[in-house]
């Protein structure tokens, strides 16, 4: 019997990251695609039953959105179809002419200047594609000095402990409660040739043990990043730099007041594709 997988698409403008985050933990899930106005959700059939389908329809309908006005759709794709569809759709990633992020069988030419990152599309946020990525990792080309120990906070992938490394730093920590999360990251950083100055660890923020940190990395959705503001002072130097990501646009002034409160100072604002990043220090 020939295997499928399924491709839910919705409109990008009916699409809410933060209402849909744990639907990406769920068993069936395979990946996302973004395009300019499409959102593929790639399902493990095997997976998709009543109660992922309500979840998924009560997100539109929070936000006062029917399956018909989302743009709702389900395909039905063939298996063995799944490596050519990414192929045709993951294209290397440049970050500021120093440094790409390709998967295996892309080959680019690579400036002496600049690095690289390996990172086939697995079951794990972090492939250089999503603004929320690209914002820190243009953060990390612009920062990084070398020397720095790195905190990589919901680290998905490990793109951005790997970033970080590859830029000059010196060690990186990179923690996920995901469990798969951490089996990608680890595999990633094989596969990328690096050694025991980067370390993954499952776990919550809480976690965390205090430590002088000189640069801690949040990609994280907005719930988590208000909760977490008044926890990450004990993280970091009183010199380091916190920088935070995955903020929608509509929840920056919220987030901007957590931090705030919590003892933190926006340096600087950057904003991609109607998602923003905050550089912040002590106050």
């Amino acid at each position: 019997m020939t295997k499928f997988y399924l491709d839910i698409q919705l409109a990008r403008s009916s699409f809410d990251a933060e209402r849909l985050a744990s639907f990406f933990h769920e068993a069936g899930f395979l990946g996302t695609w973004i395009e300019e106005d499409l959102v593929h959700i790639y399902w493990d059939p095997m997976h998709w039953d009543t109660r992922v389908r309500t979840h998924l329809e009560a997100s539109l309908a929070s936000r006062g959105l029917t399956s018909s006005q989302a743009g709702y759709m389900v395909h039905t794709v063939p298996w063995e179809d799944w490596n050519r569809h990414w192929a045709s759709r993951v294209e290397p990633v440049w970050i500021r002419g120093r440094m790409v992020i390709r998967s295996s069988w892309h080959v680019v030419t690579v400036p002496s200047h600049a690095i690289e990152l390996i990172l086939d599309p697995k079951q794990a946020f972090g492939t250089g594609h999503h603004a929320t990525t690209q914002l820190l990792l243009e953060w990390l080309v612009d920062l990084i000095q070398g020397g720095e120990k790195v905190l990589d906070l919901g680290t998905g992938s490990g793109i951005l402990s790997m970033a970080a490394l590859r830029l000059g730093a010196c060690s990186a920590l990179g923690i996920d409660h995901d469990p798969q999360a951490i089996i990608c990251a680890r595999e990633y950083a094989r596969i990328n040739g690096f050694g025991h100055n980067l370390s993954f660890q499952l776990g919550t923020l809480h976690d965390v043990s205090s430590y002088a940190w000189d640069l801690c990395l949040a990609n994280l959705d907005t719930p988590t990043i208000r909760q977490a503001a008044p926890l990450f002072s004990s993280y970091l130097a009183d010199s380091g730099v916190l920088l935070v990501s995955g903020i929608l646009n509509d929840d920056a002034a919220e987030i901007h007041a957590a931090l705030r409160q919590a003892g933190w100072k926006t340096i600087e604002r950057r904003v991609k594709e109607g998602w923003v990043a905050l550089r912040c220090m002590k106050a």
